[in-house]
Formats: structure tokens, C-alpha cells, sequence
């Protein structure tokens, strides 16, 4: 079946339709022109040349059925020409028959010229058609008269001309300040767009950097890369560490919540708050709140322990301990009121042991254990009157019980004249105690040393021992007597003192740092004096109490 070809009157390109109707309307796909039909079938179309397609399409235009219509050719320049004008001798540009002057370059040109038609244009043309033509032969034309857009009236001699013509084709007016204003125009235009998309590309590129600087330092951080993190911190906008503190506070809040919620174990989360602190500094001012969840996760690690081991207890009877690890579980813990109820339904049962354990106790004379679980008895019943009362008979019990103990354990160190001191290296006796402020050897025939107070407002205390050495090595006399004190009227204390030994008619001072031993076996007589007393000790009647350490064993001597 043969099809039909059509042209479009706008853009002048030719189509094949295959409907077998020569005269069906239709619009060009390109540039949407209506097509006319050229009666001539895509057989014929192919068989012929390209100079005789161009004359078809030629008279296709010519016997246009639209009157007074000029033909106007928009060339690759964008300039429109008249089809049946000529060409222009200076710059080869179409223009109307009529024209007197180049429309493109201004030049005159008289009335004889090419025919444009001479020099067909095999280049694809975009054809249109408007009911005026290029130039208006008429000698006036009014101002107001209604003109085409695509048409102006010259200046010059209001002669219609095109808008593409760069001078009028009449008179020879030039547009050419129309054409640099609308270029200049143009070029502002294109300007403005090119700075404004530069701007706008250094805008989003600083932007972007910056989004992604912060995005970056999280990424790190959620990937526990250090390094990385530590590089680009101090890189970071004030904003993006602001973002980083969020996050960061976030990720200590999720770990407490998840613990909280048990999805997580203890370890886990201690692991992962240790991960969490090798990215903290002074400026997230994070630290608070990490030592606050770091604790807090401890505290009800302990709370839950503890509600563990009470559950465990009340199961095994032991209903005191169960109760005491009920007490420890904190408010926050998800057990809280469950280990409350339990502490309402044990405290009778606890109480009643604190009371029974203390009258154990207090008949075993241990009052001070007694008294302490009464004490926590008088807690859990909130201050019953009873458990006090049977509180400060136990605590008056208690005081007795510690002044015998305080009697028993001076008659254990008290020392008299004539009592011995025996230890695994010594027997000492006590052979003498006075107040005096004369001491004398022995032996005082002839010529004899002894030891005299000058002072008269001074007296002395002087101990005379008999020591005999009953280990196999010498004993140092210094090392042996130590921490030597007076105690006169209970209020004042003496502790200067000095060590003789008594050798025939002389007294020996006993040094610290000289090699004053006594051999295995061998007895010594030892005075220990201690200075500095005042002398009306010796006649006040007031307590003299010395206390004295003899090889280890400590020792009070009353000598009033």
C-alpha cells in the first residue's frame, strides 16, 4: 500500500505518513508545525533527486493557500530573508525585492539583484508564516498602528520591519544599539548566572565539607578508630562538636538504659563506657555525666546482687541476712518494691532474732554484742521503748563488766617491793622504791661514789633491781628497761630517767650506746632513777604510779 509525504510548514522537514490519505491533517513531531501534504507517495519520494525534492518543496510553498504571504527563511544565522527578494552584493544576505539597503550589513543596493531562488539552500531551514510581510511598502504608517511581535516600525521612516533585521531595508536605519543593547543585556544576564553558580559551588562545596567533617569524627568514633579521631578534632567547627558532645551523651544514655532494661550484662556495658571514655576531653564536658552512669551502673549491679542473694537466703531461713541484702536494694532497681514487701513480711521475724541472739549474748556477759543488736533491733521496730530499756541495762551491765576487766588487769601488772618479774631471759625483783635525792653504792667503807640532787625544789624516784640473766647470751642492762613514765597525782607525767648499776663502792652509769651487759647467769643490782619530780611528792600523800616494761613485760608500781 503506498504511503503519502508531508511537509511541515514551520520547519520544512519531510515525513512519510502511512495513512494512503493525501490530505489528513497532522502536526510536525518536531517542532508540533502543521504538515501539508505533498501528493506525491514515498515510492516517488525515493526515486527522485535531491534537486527535484527541493523544487516539490519549493512549489509546495509557493501555492501557498494563504494570501498576501510572504515566505521568510530563518537561515543557521538566525536572520529572516524573503524567499522572492535577491542577495545582498556586499554580504551575500537575502533580502525582499523591494529593499533598498542590506537588512544585515546596511549596505544600498539599488532595485536589481540576485533572486535568491537562483541558489537553492540544501540545509535543513525552519520555515513560518505570518499574514504581513518583511517590509511594508507603504510611505506612512501610524505610530499606533497594530503590528506583529515578531515585527518593529523603523525610527527612520516607520516602515515595518523584522525583528532579526539589523538595519531597516528602506531607508538604511541601523538597530544595531537595539542589537548591543539586547547583547549586553544578555551577556549581564549570563554574568550574573555564571557568578551565581560559582558562588553557589563554593557555598555548597564549603558546606559539604563541613557536614562532612562532623560526619567523619562520628564515623571514627563509632568505629573506635582513635587515631583518626584524635586527627580530625581539632578540625571540627564549635556546631560539630556539639553534635559529637550529643552523640557522645547519647551513647553513655543507651548504655545505661539497656543495662537498666537488662539487655546488656555488666561487663558489656562497663566495656563499652571504657570504649566511650578514650574519646572524652575537657571540651565535650562529658565527664560528668560518664562518672554519674559509670557509678549508677555499679550501684545497680549491687542492688541486683543483692536481691539475688536475699531471695536465696529467705529460701535457706536465713531471714536477718535476707532481710539486711532486701535493705540494699535501691530505689531504681526494677526489684525495689518487690524487695520492700519482702522486708514488710520478714521485719517480726527478724526482730524476734535480734532479741533472742542478745539474750544469748548478754548471758555470756558479751553486753557490747548485745547491745549492738538491740540497737539495730530499735531501728526496724522504729524506736520501741522496751528494746531501749533493755538496752541501757545492758549497756550498764557492759560498764561493770569493764571495770572489773580494768581491776583484774592492773592487779596482773602491779608490782611491789619484794615481787619478781620472770621471763624466758630474766628474773628481776623488786628490792626497793623511795622518793630521795641522795643514792649510795653499797658498800660506803672508805671511799665510795654516789649520785646527789642539787636542786632543792627537786626529788627523785629511785627502783632498785636485782636482775640475773637466765639465757645463755649477755644481755644489753639499756635495751632491756624501757619505755620508763611517773604518773604523780594522776595529772602529771615524768619520763626523764637514767640507769646505774652498782659495782663494790661505785655506781656505774648504764649508756645507751656502750656495751653495759650482763653475762649468762650473772646478777646485777639496777637502779632506775627518774628525775625532775618535785619534792613536795615525797610529803603530799599524792598517788606515785610508775609504769615500767622489763624485758617485754609491762608493769605498774604503786609506791603511794
Amino acid at each position: 500500500m503506498a504511503c503519502y509525504m508531508y511537509i511541515c510548514k514551520n520547519c520544512r522537514e519531510v515525513y512519510r505518513n502511512d495513512s494512503n490519505n493525501p490530505d489528513e491533517k497532522g502536526n510536525c513531531p518536531e517542532c508540533n508545525g502543521e504538515l501539508i501534504g505533498l501528493h506525491i507517495s514515498d515510492i516517488e519520494w525515493k526515486q527522485m533527486s535531491d534537486t527535484e525534492k527541493e523544487q516539490v518543496k519549493n512549489k509546495q510553498f509557493t501555492h501557498s493557500p494563504f494570501k498576501n504571504v510572504k515566505e521568510t527563511v530563518l537561515l543557521n544565522d538566525g536572520l529572516s530573508k524573503i524567499i522572492d527578494g535577491g542577495r545582498c552584493p556586499k554580504c551575500g544576505a537575502s533580502m525582499p525585492a523591494s529593499a533598498k539597503f542590506c537588512m544585515e550589513c546596511g549596505y544600498r543596493v539599488g532595485e536589481n539583484h540576485e533572486n535568491v531562488n537562483s541558489k537553492t539552500d540544501t540545509k535543513p531551514r525552519t520555515i513560518f508564516f505570518d499574514n504581513t510581510s518583511l517590509l511594508d511598502n507603504s510611505e506612512s504608517i501610524s505610530m499606533n498602528a497594530e503590528i506583529s511581535p515578531n515585527m518593529q516600525l523603523c525610527p527612520e521612516c516607520n516602515a515595518k520591519v523584522s525583528r532579526s533585521a539589523k538595519s531597516c531595508p528602506k531607508c538604511g536605519y541601523p538597530f544595531k544599539r537595539r542589537f548591543e543593547f539586547h547583547f549586553s543585556k544578555r551577556v549581564v544576564m549570563v554574568s550574573c548566572i555564571v557568578i551565581g553558580t560559582i558562588v553557589i559551588i563554593i557555598s555548597s562545596v564549603l558546606l559539604i565539607n563541613k557536614l562532612f567533617g562532623g560526619s567523619k569524627i562520628i564515623k571514627y568514633y563509632k568505629a573506635n578508630n582513635i587515631e583518626a579521631y584524635n586527627s580530625l578534632r581539632s578540625e571540627i567547627s564549635s556546631d560539630q562538636y556539639t553534635t559529637l558532645r550529643d552523640t557522645i551523651k547519647n551513647d553513655i544514655n543507651t548504655v545505661n538504659d539497656k543495662y537498666v532494661r537488662e539487655e546488656i550484662t555488666y561487663d558489656e556495658a562497663v566495656s563499652e563506657m571504657e570504649r566511650i571514655k578514650t574519646f572524652l576531653d575537657a571540651n565535650l564536658q562529658t565527664e560528668t555525666d560518664y562518672a554519674q552512669v559509670k557509678r549508677y551502673l555499679y550501684d545497680l549491679k549491687v542492688s541486683r546482687e543483692a536481691f539475688a542473694a536475699a531471695k536465696e537466703k529467705e529460701a535457706n531461713g536465713e531471714y536477718e541476712s535476707a532481710y539486711e541484702n532486701y535493705e540494699k536494694v535501691i530505689k531504681t532497681d526494677a526489684n525495689y518494691t518487690i524487695a520492700q514487701t519482702k522486708m514488710a513480711e520478714l521485719i517480726d521475724t527478724v526482730v524476734d532474732e535480734y532479741l533472742k541472739d542478745a539474750t544469748n549474748l548478754a548471758a555470756k556477759n558479751q553486753y557490747s554484742q548485745a547491745v549492738s543488736l538491740l540497737e539495730r533491733a530499735k531501728i526496724r521496730t522504729k524506736n520501741n521503748s522496751s528494746i531501749q530499756a533493755k538496752i541501757d541495762e545492758y549497756k550498764k551491765e557492759q560498764k561493770r563488766i569493764e571495770k572489773q576487766n580494768e581491776e583484774k588487769e592492773k592487779q596482773r601488772l602491779k608490782l611491789s617491793v619484794g615481787g619478781s618479774i620472770t621471763t624466758d631471759r630474766v628474773q628481776a625483783t623488786l628490792k626497793e622504791c623511795s622518793l630521795t635525792s641522795e643514792i649510795y653504792p653499797d658498800n660506803r667503807s672508805g671511799y665510795y661514789r654516789y649520785l646527789s640532787e642539787d636542786d632543792p625544789n627537786e626529788i627523785w624516784l629511785d627502783l632498785l633491781f636485782s636482775i640475773k640473766n637466765t639465757s645463755s647470751s649477755r644481755l644489753n642492762l639499756f635495751k632491756l628497761i624501757e619505755d620508763i613514765s611517773v604518773e604523780y597525782d594522776e595529772n602529771y607525767t615524768y619520763r626523764t630517767y637514767g640507769m646505774y648499776y652498782v659495782e663494790g663502792n661505785k655506781l656505774e652509769t648504764i649508756y645507751e650506746y656502750f656495751d653495759n651487759a650482763i653475762d649468762p647467769l650473772e646478777t646485777m643490782k639496777v637502779h632506775v632513777v627518774i628525775f625532775n619530780m618535785p619534792a613536795e611528792a615525797k610529803n603530799s600523800g599524792k598517788s606515785v604510779e610508775v609504769h615500767i616494761k622489763l624485758d617485754g613485760e609491762q608493769k605498774i608500781i604503786k609506791y603511794r
